[in-house]
This record gives structure tokens, C-alpha cells and sequence, in this order.
């Protein structure tokens, strides 16, 4: 075995048992929130524990960030409490070559997130809607994507939804207090402008009178959505669930409409940010471990570790919801904490002794 290989294997020995932990901890939390919906509608206890397994690959995507730094600590740091890195050192291993087998398995966790985050959880995410669409009222899904709902004055339906978060094929049947249908909206696309509000494009208005049908078309048309929060979850995805392709198209599409999509292009580069986190976090936590191990102790490495972890997971939180409250421009804000990290890593690498 070379020692590339045997270095990676220490780290991944390292960093399964702490993902394995935070998983857990986070699918309780998830499991615990579910469970507050078992007996609404048809959703049972067996609906909540198959939304939780849905729910992790999600989860460990949010996490590997956390677990690369704390998985080198945790791996590196045994071999260096074992005297090998300095075994390493001795044979003329300088920093940056010992930081060679970190960057080959981060590259390695980058693809297979890049992956995960364009197809699997996407698809993950559709089951998911589909066993929250059983704790909802007055809706109903049929076939894979079509969907019903009604209030006393109208009954609406969706066909489909493009880039997972724009309605297709909507029609809407406006009624009257005794029932009868009195107009008829048909539109090919909307786009939700706000919990309240969509606004339908494509529109064959359809009134129905006493004196018959009178049928008008329009380009585009503001309709008072009748959706509560919990349909509007069973047919739109989550924009940090969306495949990134899903989000550019859909970002190029509400632009090309006029239409703000500041929040799905934060979301966007908050995804593209993704592999520079892992990168950086595996990185930086070579320096901790490739110095003499009398010079900080492994409980005090992996304490600095989590600390860091810590603060990165909040810190990019807060950034978001910052420039989401402000309109803050997307991209310095999304990516400014995992090129911070890096850009910290590799200066850290430079100046360990």
C-alpha cells in the first residue's frame, strides 16, 4: 500500500464515525419535526421515518464541510500522535507534499457531491413532497406530478412544475357562493412572486354567464394565490434542494421575465460554493497536525476543529440570511467564507513548522 493511500484511509477512518454522529443527531431533529404532522391528513409514523432517510443525503452535504476538517484532524492527528507524520517529515515530506493525499480525497468528496447535489437529491426531494402531499388538506396528487386543491371559491389545478419551482399548465375555476363555475383561467407557466402572489402567463380567461362563454387572452396576469404554505411544500422544491442546472435556467428565466431573482441567484452560488468549503476545510486542517504533536494536544486539535466547523456552518447561514434581508449582492456573500477558508488553508500550509 502506498502512503498516499494509507494517509487517505487514516482520514477516512477519521471522518466516517464523526459524519456518522452529526447524521444522526441532525435525522433526530429531523425525525422529531416530522413526527409533529403524523395524523394530519394520511400522513402515519412510517410517511415521517422514510422523509428522514430522504432527508440525509441533504443533510451530509451541509455537514461534509465540517467533517473534511474534522476528519483530517481526527485521522492525521492519530498518525501524528504515533510519531509517523513526523516519520514523514524526516524523509523530506514537506508541507504541501503531506497536503497531497488531503487534496486527492477532497477532490474525490467533491465529485460525488457535485453528483449528489445535481441528480440524487433532486430526485429525493420529489418523494419526499410526495409523502408531505398526505398531511396536507383539501389537496390531492395524481399521477406523478399533478395537483388538485380547492376553497369555497376556487379550484385549482397544477400539471406540472418546471426547474421545480415554477408552476406549468396551471387552471384555475372561479366559482360562485352557489357552486356554479363562472371563469375559468388557463395559463401555460407561473411564477410565484411571493406567498401571495403569482403571476400567470399565457392567459385564456374563459367567463361564463347566463348569456353564455366570452373567452379573452392575456400575456401575463397577477392571480392571489389560494395555496396554503403546507400545498405550495408539495409542489415546489425548496430552492436549496434544486439541482445548480435547475437554478440557472430558472434564474436566467426570471430575468429574462424582469423578475427579481436575487434569492435563487444567492442559492445558486451558495451550491457553486460548495466544493471551495470542502476544499479548504480538508486543507486547513493539515497545519494542525503536521508540527510536532508536543506543541498542541489531539483533544485540543479536534476541540479547535469543531470550533472552526462551527463557526463556518453559522457564519455562511448568517451571510445568507443577511443578504437575503438586505438584497446584498449574491456572490461576494455566498462565496466569501469558503474562499476565506481556503485562502486561510493554503497560508496556514505555508507557515507551518
Amino acid at each position: 500500500m502506498s502512503i498516499d493511500r494509507y494517509l487517505m484511509l487514516s482520514m477516512i477512518r477519521g471522518s466516517v464515525p464523526i459524519l456518522g454522529l452529526l447524521l444522526g443527531l441532525f435525522a433526530f431533529l429531523t425525525l422529531a419535526e416530522e413526527l409533529e404532522d403524523v395524523g394530519k391528513g394520511n400522513f402515519e409514523v412510517i410517511d415521517a421515518l422514510n422523509v428522514m432517510v430522504y432527508s440525509l443525503p441533504k443533510i451530509a452535504l451541509e455537514l461534509l464541510p465540517v467533517t473534511s476538517l474534522i476528519g483530517v484532524l481526527v485521522g492525521l492527528g492519530s498518525l501524528a500522535n504515533q510519531q509517523e507524520l513526523i516519520a514523514l517529515r524526516a524523509a523530506g515530506w514537506s508541507n504541501y507534499r503531506m497536503a497531497r493525499p488531503v487534496l486527492v480525497l477532497a477532490l474525490a468528496i467533491i465529485t460525488a457531491a457535485v453528483a449528489t447535489q445535481q441528480w440524487l437529491i433532486p430526485m429525493l426531494e420529489e418523494q419526499i413532497a410526495g409523502l408531505r402531499a398526505n398531511a396536507v388538506e383539501d389537496a390531492e396528487m395524481e399521477g406523478d406530478s399533478e395537483f388538485w386543491t380547492r376553497n369555497e371559491l376556487q379550484i385549482v389545478r397544477i400539471g406540472g412544475v418546471q426547474f421545480g419551482l415554477m408552476p406549468t399548465d396551471v387552471e384555475i375555476f372561479e366559482r360562485n357562493d352557489t357552486g356554479h363555475v363562472t371563469r375559468v383561467l388557463s395559463a401555460n407557466r407561473a411564477d410565484i412572486l411571493n406567498s401571495d402572489t403569482w403571476q400567470l402567463w399565457d392567459v385564456v380567461s374563459t367567463e361564463i354567464d347566463a348569456s353564455g362563454t366570452r373567452v379573452g387572452r392575456m400575456e401575463s396576469l397577477e392571480w392571489r394565490s389560494v395555496l396554503n404554505p403546507d400545498q405550495m411544500a408539495t409542489i415546489i422544491t425548496t430552492a436549496a434542494a434544486l439541482a445548480p442546472t435547475d437554478l440557472f435556467q430558472y434564474v436566467d428565466h426570471l430575468e429574462e421575465n424582469e423578475l427579481d431573482s436575487h434569492r435563487y441567484r444567492l442559492v445558486l452560488w451558495q451550491q457553486l460554493s460548495l466544493p471551495i468549503g470542502i476544499l479548504g476545510m480538508a486543507l486547513l486542517g493539515v497545519p494542525f497536525v503536521v508540527g510536532s504533536t508536543r506543541s498542541m494536544a489531539a483533544g485540543t486539535r479536534i476541540s479547535i476543529g469543531v470550533v472552526i466547523g462551527i463557526l463556518f456552518y453559522l457564519g455562511e447561514r448568517t451571510l445568507g440570511q443577511v443578504a437575503l434581508l438586505y438584497s446584498l449582492p449574491p456572490i461576494p456573500l455566498a462565496m466569501g467564507p469558503d474562499l476565506f477558508i481556503l485562502f486561510l488553508a493554503l497560508y496556514a500550509l505555508s507557515r507551518a513548522r
